[in-house]
């Protein structure tokens, strides 16, 4: 290859274009490299190349430290400076970074210098997504829709945010489809057909969403999000259309060779299995060959308070997240009271409490990805408070029970518990709380404020701090943060860098 500035300069040029960013980058680094002119207009040019090669270098890595190395060589050219795209460069850059409210003034600036830069009005209004101003995000791609009305990274946004934000699925879906049979969608926006997919699924037309997805995913096997939404979509369709089972069966049994500890794939495969009338032991057997469980002692313990087999496979994917919090708060906090001498009960009833806790934990975290976003903050804690100690008081009282039955003669047993069951009322039973009454219940806490706790008189050895109750409010906090976040982040949400 001509080894001239000029040459090597064209050539990170085409494979920049051709998404090489990687032979971009060595071409462009070695025109710096036999550079001998002191001309700042050339020295310029290179660098700012070579900043954008490696914003969208680090952006297809998630690399953060090349990008802010392509921020700090923008920042220094934007400043002062009157081309739009300079501002433009540096806002896209700012917007990798999540540095939002100066990617705003950085778009800004290049539409003040130039009012029909399309991608820049696109990519603002990506940062007023970010903002949660939607009317004007809609906004910003109307203009630059207006200006080119075939510019894809616009039409797919909105037709996003329609269905996302504004709930007009089928008009989302139409402007998706209006750009199906571009050239480069598969390679450029592999999303696009995962949101298809998802457009279609919430209309109901599952044959539809599940042609979008294998679309996506013929060419990007290994695409993180496609799988994801995959995975989602077919969790759904089975639970209606039984034609799919297999289809599905096959997908998550392959994920599941990908991963053993993939405990998602391990529980549609359980229910897909259950809904095919496997047998209790059969599924427990299969359960067992992934998860070492004492499958004998959950059985008996589930049955014991009116759960099945089906609660705890709707809790395996939970299982680490439940892990995560009684690594932090221990079973043995609320056990350590019982005798010495009955190590073995206080090791049953450690596992006990822990897989009825498991499904108690999950059926919460599911009502909270629900509801997050439609319950007030000051609602959401007293549906926390009130709701979720029937459950909690009911596994501590049959624990103690248990303890009682089992061990009529220990001396260090109070005897007024002994009224717990009698005093509780009826409707208070663990087994009439389930996901269709969107009543909220968690393990390890319980909150004051309810007059169930009042009726019934819980020992003291199984009452629970407080704490928790903020402990658990964290976990929430936390859930709310992740759901905020899933999704969002696979539109295009910035356009290519500009080269000079």
């Amino acid at each position: 290859f001509p080894d001239s500035i000029t040459w090597l300069m064209i050539a990170s040029h085409c494979e920049y274009n051709l998404f090489h960013y990687k032979d971009a980058l060595l071409y462009i680094n070695k025109a710096i490299d036999i550079n001998k002119s002191q001309e700042e207009e050339l020295i310029q040019q290179l660098e700012f190349n070579k900043a954008c090669v490696l914003a969208q270098y680090g952006w297809e890595r998630q690399s953060k430290e090349y990008i802010l190395r392509a921020e700090k060589i923008f920042k220094k050219y934007a400043e002062g400076n009157v081309s739009d795209y300079y501002h433009y460069n540096y806002a896209n850059t700012l917007s990798h970074l999540g540095k939002w409210e100066l990617a705003k003034q950085e778009y800004k600036k290049a539409l003040e210098i130039n009012h029909n830069s399309e991608k820049a009005w696109k990519n603002l209004g990506e940062v007023y997504y970010q903002n949660g101003e939607h009317d004007l995000e809609i906004e910003c791609y109307n203009k630059a829709l207006t200006i080119n009305p075939e510019l894809d990274e616009a039409i797919i946004s909105k037709g996003i945010t329609l269905m996302r934000n504004f709930n007009q699925y089928q008009k989302g879906i139409n402007l998706l489809k209006s750009i199906q049979n571009i050239s480069n969608i598969e390679r450029s926006f592999p999303i696009y057909f995962g949101w298809l997919a998802y457009g279609y699924l919430f209309l109901g037309n599952h044959d539809e969403a599940y042609i979008a997805i294998e679309k996506g995913l013929r060419n990007n096997l290994d695409d993180p999000q496609l799988i994801y939404i995959k995975r989602k979509v077919l969790s759904v369709i089975i639970q209606t259309n039984d034609e799919y089972d297999n289809k599905a069966f096959n997908f998550f049994e392959f994920e599941l060779q990908k991963s053993k500890y993939d405990l998602v794939a391990l529980q549609q495969l359980a229910k897909i299995k259950h809904k095919q009338g496997f047998s209790e032991s059969n599924l427990w057997s299969f359960i067992s060959q992934q998860i070492p469980i004492n499958t004998e002692l959950i059985s008996e313990r589930l049955s014991e308070d009116d759960y099945s087999i089906k609660d705890f496979i709707d809790a395996i994917p939970d299982i680490h997240s439940y892990l995560e919090f009684r690594h932090r708060l221990p079973l043995q906090n609320h056990t350590h009271k019982f005798p010495q001498t009955h190590k073995q009960f206080k090791k049953n009833l450690d596992s006990y409490l822990f897989y009825v806790f498991l499904i108690i934990f999950s059926k919460a975290n599911k009502i909270f990805r629900q509801k997050i976003e439609e319950v007030e903050d000051d609602k959401l804690i007293e549906i926390i408070g009130d709701s979720m100690e029937n459950e909690f008081t009911m596994f501590t009282i049959n624990g103690y029970n248990f303890y009682i039955k089992n061990f009529p003669k220990a001396s260090s047993i109070p005897k007024r518990t002994t009224e717990v069951t009698a005093s509780l009322p009826s409707e208070a039973r663990i087994a009439s709380v389930s996901l269709s009454t969107n009543v909220p219940a968690l393990a390890g806490f319980i909150h004051p404020r309810s007059p169930t706790v009042k009726a019934a008189k819980i020992p003291d050895l199984v009452k629970i701090p407080d704490f928790i109750f903020m402990l658990v409010l964290s976990y929430v906090w936390f859930t709310r943060l992740n759901c905020l976040l899933i999704g969002r982040n696979s539109l295009p949400k910035i356009s290519c860098f500009q080269l000079r």
